[in-house]
């Protein structure tokens, strides 16, 4: 079954250790990641939604 794992941050070297940790930590094998961010003149924003397959 697929799953997803949703992680939000504002610097983008948070979002690369916590993406390297969460990949290492699945419960299962790695499907895909999306990605996105923004700046809204003042500060930054980054989501990850990382997917994959739980083992059962």
């Amino acid at each position: 079954m697929r799953q997803v794992k949703v992680i939000k941050t504002s610097s983008s070297k948070t979002m690369e250790d916590r993406i390297n940790e969460t990949i290492q930590n699945l419960n299962g094998e790695f499907v895909d990641i999306k990605l996105t961010g923004a700046y809204d003149g003042s500060s930054e924003r980054f989501l990850a939604i990382i997917i994959y397959e739980k083992n059962e």
